[in-house]
């Protein structure tokens, strides 16, 4: 694959730039950072002192949708990216921080064009397959390609578009700088550290790369005793080598074993890695010191040790379901390892006559490693899966790619039976049993029989679960967050898993899930198969009553979690990121298409 000519601008790199700055107006519009007037599907607005004006409509949730290659200025000309940009209220060097990442999303997205090969329709290709040819990236963000840092060689070798094999590249550590959280049970069944660590890296890395990296360590003379493993992604060791990584490969802290293992490649999130060689084998999620859409993709260090403790209560909660238990899969994150920040004690023992802080506690969160099951031993023989993106794709050629499951099933058939499988499950977890997650379409898998959908997937948990403790169904089986980390105690509501409100609750599934994961469905059915948004989400609503007439939880509990107010609070993901404040969460208020419908009810 040859990289493009940037010497001249390519029809690829205009329909990209018109993509980023069309979701770039449809999100501050949402988020009501511009203030705008629509007449008869024209949307009117100011930003600075430019005017401009496109077509579209507002759609559930109050979502803008504008039409493609519809917006222009005044004077009937396109936009310009710089000029947009130059036009916001936020300072200067965020203003530069945007443009490199909607530059290097542009950017991207013609390297795409120019050399990947997209067949004409993708229905029918394997759940892995499917994790590098979707390739569109988030539908709202507009930074949907940034990935800061990345080169186009960089985006060959390691982006999933490209869908390249590699392997992973191996540090040996001090096992004082390092926690370690093994599978649960092999902590049951042994209590020495050096034998779970032995036991756990020979099942994982198989006999050739373990016999690769023993002979490694002989060569530099390391001990079991002493040393433990960790991997490391190739493109986050390149860029912390030559510089984070300095002083500890200096005190032999770490010490570089070089690549060895089973072959992986890049996911459709890009940092968790799907096994190649052995696909039943765990996917690995690595910590990427790369910005995408609004986030940085390296590991929240107080969640790496905790995943394995969030997923067995998620997997102890749907085992003693009988509703969910044949319905809902949830992808164990079994093992976790990190670099921890060290202590202000121990960094003042230090030798800090040079003044600067443990190499450790440079990093934050861009050493370690988690473990999570892949859904290949859960899919029978005659079952599939696909990412849960794949079904508001559109082909090359304009049609969509769930057509040929509307053609054989009928719409309000499958739409139906995917709203039982896909959203009750989620639904049921928050009112009969208090946990919220985050489920958006990269956290979903449908599992499905020639197109029919059968069974949901849920992953990623250990950043993305919310619970308020009166509202626990169980809470006997909530791990003790006390004695996981230390930061937990005396940890104040809304910081890590534990919430002040319900309604903290209802925020996350309502934004994760409908506003915006299935609003994308909703429009493409209302698009291509004239099927009305509001149709949709009645039919979503219907779904839920029914649900609830089914009695799987109280009334009371119900009443606590309202789905039909007038207006419900929801992320402004744009406005935080011109802010450039992390921790802070920005918010607006937008319509509820449920707000005509009247309140949930158990059948009496």
């Amino acid at each position: 694959m040859n990289l493009p000519n940037s010497s001249f601008i390519t029809q690829a790199a205009l329909d990209a730039e018109e993509r980023v700055i069309r979701q770039l107006f449809e999100a501050l519009l949402f988020e009501q950072m511009i203030d705008f007037k629509l007449d008869q599907g024209t949307f009117k607005f100011s930003l600075a002192d430019k005017q401009y004006q496109a077509t579209g409509y507002r759609a559930g949730f109050n979502r803008i949708r504008l039409n493609p290659y519809s917006i222009e200025n005044k004077d009937g000309a396109k936009p310009d990216l710089d000029d947009i940009i130059a036009s916001l209220s936020t300072p200067k060097a965020i203003q530069e921080k945007l443009k490199e990442q909607l530059t290097q999303t542009i950017k991207l997205c013609e390297w795409n064009d120019l050399n990947l090969h997209k067949p004409c329709s993708r229905f029918g290709l394997s759940y892995q397959d499917l994790e590098s040819q979707l390739d569109e990236g988030h539908p709202y963000h507009p930074c949907f390609k940034a990935r800061t840092g990345f080169t186009l060689e960089d985006h060959q070798n390691y982006g999933p578009e490209c869908a390249m094999p590699f392997q992973l590249h191996w540090l040996a550590v001090k096992r004082e700088i390092i926690d370690q959280s093994f599978p649960i049970e092999q902590e049951d069944i042994t209590d020495s550290k050096i034998i779970q660590d032995l036991d756990f890296w020979q099942h994982e890395i198989g006999l050739e790369g373990w016999l690769c990296l023993q002979k490694q360590m002989q060569a530099e003379t390391l001990n079991w005793d002493e040393y433990t493993l960790l991997p490391v992604h190739p493109w986050q060791w390149q860029n912390l080598k030559d510089n984070l990584l300095l002083a500890g490969i200096k005190a032999r802290d770490l010490v570089y074993l070089g690549a060895a293992g089973d072959l992986y490649q890049a996911s459709i999130s890009v940092r968790t890695l799907l096994n190649i060689s052995y696909p039943h084998k765990a996917n690995i999620k690595l910590p990427m010191n790369m910005i995408n859409t609004s986030s940085l993709r390296v590991l929240n260090p107080h969640s790496v040790c905790t995943a394995p403790e969030i997923s067995k209560w998620l997997i102890d909660v749907n085992q003693s379901d009988s509703f969910l238990n044949n319905k809902l899969i949830l992808l164990n994150e079994y093992a976790g390892f990190l670099i921890p920040e060290v202590d202000d004690k121990t960094a003042m023992s230090c030798d800090t006559k040079s003044g600067s802080q443990p190499w450790q506690n440079l990093l934050r969160g861009q050493l370690g490693v988690i473990f999570r099951e892949s859904i290949s031993p859960y899919l029978q023989s005659d079952q599939d899966a696909l990412p849960f993106s794949a079904l508001y794709a559109v082909e090359e050629g304009g049609e969509p790619f769930i057509k040929p499951l509307i053609q054989q099933y009928g719409l309000e058939t499958w739409l139906t039976q995917l709203i039982d499988v896909a959203v009750i499950p989620v639904w049921h977890l928050l009112v009969k049993h208090g946990l919220a997650v985050e489920a958006h379409g990269q956290n979903m898998v449908l599992v499905h029989k020639h197109g029919w959908p059968q069974q949901l997937v849920l992953r990623d948990f250990h950043e993305s679960v919310e619970y308020v403790e009166d509202y626990l169904a169980q809470p006997e089986l909530k791990p003790n967050f006390d004695e996981l980390n230390p930061c937990y105690r005396d940890a104040p509501d809304n910081e890590y898993f534990w919430m002040d409100s319900v309604e903290a609750l209802r925020e996350l599934i309502v934004d994760t899930l409908f506003v915006f994961n299935l609003s994308e469905l909703a429009c493409l059915c209302e698009r291509h198969f004239d099927f009305s948004e509001n149709h949709f989400w009645d039919l979503m609503y219907q779904r839920l009553q029914n649900h609830a007439q089914q009695g799987h939880c109280s009334q009371q509990r119900l009443d606590r979690m309202p789905i039909n107010q007038a207006q419900i609070q929801t992320e402004s993901l744009i406005k935080k990121k011109l802010a450039d404040i992390e921790e802070d969460l920005f918010h607006h208020q937008i319509n509820n298409p449920f707000a005509h419908q009247p309140s949930l009810k158990v059948e009496e």
